[in-house]
């Protein structure tokens, strides 16, 4: 088991280029699932990336359709032209993000923190109320 979450946690320090505070316990994401967004991956539908730290990275083009990223913090991050068809944002952070294009189709947004700093209402889907 902590063989799995070192693991982790250098994947994580590997993608956001510099060691900082790690948002997401191994048991919050599947490494697996980092990987595939480490690589490049633009098909993540119904991945799991709960609590992973996203800040300010060039996400443009996802398909997050299905994923739980719940809790994730996205930050300044580019997410145009994303899909985030029935996915689990809740208290996601977006705060300063590009969503130009993005998709929130049944999406479940409660409590995340939206591009302009606004808390999204309890059962907040398809947009930020």
């Amino acid at each position: 088991m902590l063989k799995n979450k070192l693991k982790t946690t250098f994947l994580l320090i590997a993608f956001l280029g510099s060691v900082s505070l790690v948002f997401a316990d191994a048991d919050d994401f599947r490494a697996a699932d980092f990987q595939r967004l480490l690589k490049g991956d633009k098909n993540l539908a119904g991945v799991k990336l709960e609590g992973a730290d996203l800040k300010g990275k060039d996400l443009s083009g996802v398909n997050f359709r299905k994923a739980d990223l719940e809790e994730a913090n996205m930050t300044g991050a580019n997410l145009s032209n994303v899909d985030f068809t029935n996915a689990d944002l809740e208290g996601a952070n977006l705060k300063g993000a590009n969503l130009n294009g993005a998709v929130f189709k049944n999406a479940e947004l409660e409590f995340a923190t939206w591009v302009d700093g606004r808390i999204c209402a309890e059962d907040s889907v398809g947009s930020c109320w």
